[in-house]
């Protein structure tokens, strides 16, 4: 029998799931790099999450994560690998590390209040 409907093991997420699980990481990412920069969070992730699961589908938001995610990547691999050699990050590159990513999920907060 042919059926047009994909298996729920190979069907590829939906945009919002992937934009939601960058979100989250980038939240997750910007307790850490504040805690380095000495800084106290002032992102609310949950409120952030509720919105964007009822903003559903949405291009630009996928296009933003997928900005924000490779914003971030290097100074998230930078700090990695200082913390695997035994160094630390330094408190100012955090800090601005940390307003990068606070910038970008602003900015896909900003969009979500449209």
């Amino acid at each position: 029998m042919i059926h047009f409907l994909p298996d729920p093991e190979t069907a590829v997420p939906a945009q919002s799931d992937a934009v939601a699980a960058r979100a989250g990481g980038l939240a997750r990412a910007l307790e850490i790099v504040e805690q380095i920069g000495g800084e106290s969070s002032g992102f609310s992730h949950a409120d952030f999450a509720a919105r964007l699961a009822s903003a559903g589908d949405s291009r630009m938001l996928d296009l933003m994560s997928e900005r924000a995610v490779a914003a971030s990547v290097a100074g998230l691999e930078a700090i990695a690998l200082l913390s695997e050699s035994g160094g630390t990050a330094n408190p100012a590159a955090a800090r601005l590390l940390a307003d990068t990513i606070r910038d970008a999920l602003n900015e896909m907060g900003a969009l979500l209040s449209l």
